[in-house]
């Protein structure tokens, strides 16, 4: 049986009750919150489903997606199903060929069509189509300064508050405030790495103090020595690559 990898701030379900998981006690043993009543309880790692944040989204926020963004989402769905039905009855086509066919047909660009079907590839999800989604990959975790201030402004003043909101609950005040102030939506994962980083910069500034926590949490500048040689200085990180060296 495939072992599942969980982190601070995953989602996961257990007896179909969606969980956050807000720490590790061992590797095998987390204490989860209920992401409704915000009750906590200790849980085995092998007991847990993990949940992708889309699933949550599609279900709690289908809500603050206005008519006219829906009916958009759904005309995009529909231009890329035309893909298919193309390819269908033209099977000596390739994909690329129906691309171009349907772009033309519906006066969009391929362009604009390849980056609908890659959203909806990624997720398929019809609201992944919704205007402004991003399908992230590449720098994705990079978001702006506006971003950031607003994400901070959220969990200063909504997730710590008290009494303190689910993730789920302060991420729908974060949605609020990017379409009221015409800034691009973050993603939850990306909001919840921010929680969890806020979360343990408060925990060490209570027990190790200022300077231990900004060098814990925060890019801290520095100064590469300098070489003479090579391989005088090798820097080795954990990352797993399929590759093998000769």
């Amino acid at each position: 049986m495939e072992t599942i990898k969980f982190e601070i701030g995953d989602s996961c379900s257990l007896n179909e009750t969606i969980y956050v998981i807000d720490k590790f006690i061992t590797l095998e043993k987390v204490i989860i919150r209920d992401t409704e009543t915000n009750e906590i309880q200790m849980a085995y790692t092998r007991t847990l489903e993990k949940v992708h944040p889309e699933q949550i989204q599609s279900e709690h926020l289908l809500d603050l997606i206005s008519d006219a963004e829906w009916k958009e989402a759904q005309r995009r769905f529909s231009i890329i199903l035309d893909i298919e039905i193309f390819l269908k009855e033209n099977p000596e086509y390739l994909i690329a060929d129906a691309i171009d066919q349907i772009a033309r047909t519906n006066n969009i660009s391929t362009r604009t069509l390849y980056r609908w079907k890659k959203l909806y590839d990624s997720k398929q999800l019809i609201s992944s189509l919704v205007p402004g989604t991003s399908s992230g990959g590449r720098g994705a975790g990079r978001i702006t300064e506006n971003q950031e201030r607003i994400i901070k402004q959220i969990i200063n003043e909504v997730y710590f508050g008290t009494p303190p909101p689910t993730i789920q609950k302060a991420y729908e005040e974060l949605i609020l405030i990017c379409r009221k102030q015409e800034i691009k939506l973050p993603s939850l994962n990306t909001f919840r790495s921010r929680i969890a980083k806020e979360s343990m910069k408060k925990s060490l500034l209570k027990r190790k103090g200022r300077s231990q926590a900004h060098q814990k949490t925060e890019a801290v500048p520095g100064k590469h020595p300098t070489v003479s040689s090579p391989l005088e200085i090798v820097q080795i990180d954990h990352t797993l690559l399929d590759i093998i060296g000769v």
